[in-house]
């Protein structure tokens, strides 16, 4: 029995179980899993519709001063908002009854990123931020 497990028997025999897991999941991962199309992606808190011929409705652009509470916009009407960030990473409320923002609380975008945020799952509410660092905006709302 010892001379099977050092032979070159059992090495052999390890080597085929291996080649036919991985070759299952060769299998399995080009038969099941189906890659999203790029212009289906979503990226976190962007769930509006890609392709969809939204009207721009206006677009603002702002400098946050780091540590400050900065109240964008305050409209009640949208299909989404898109932020563009540049300078350091904000935290963004969306509506009213939100606590006080701070680098803890609120939606977090990092820095130099562009996100879509849909109104049906955060709403058109007062928009305020509160950059971590200093930090550039862009608020594109589509109606």
């Amino acid at each position: 029995m010892k001379q099977i497990l050092n032979s070159p028997f059992l090495f052999i025999v390890a080597l085929l179980g291996l080649m036919i897991v991985f070759g299952a999941l060769f299998l399995f991962s080009i038969y099941f899993i189906q890659p999203i199309p790029s212009e289906a992606r979503t990226y976190p808190g962007a769930i509006a519709q890609i392709g969809v011929n939204n009207i721009s409705g206006s677009t603002t652009q702002r400098t946050l001063v780091a540590h400050v509470p900065t109240q964008i916009l305050a409209t009640t009407t949208c299909v989404a908002r898109t932020i563009t960030t540049t300078g350091g990473d904000i935290t963004i409320s969306f509506y009213d009854g939100a606590p006080t923002l701070g680098q803890y609380n609120g939606q977090l975008q990092t820095a130099s990123t562009s996100v879509t945020y849909d109104s049906d799952q955060f709403g058109c509410g007062k928009l305020k931020m509160f950059a971590i660092a200093s930090s550039s905006v862009t608020v594109t709302e589509t109606q």
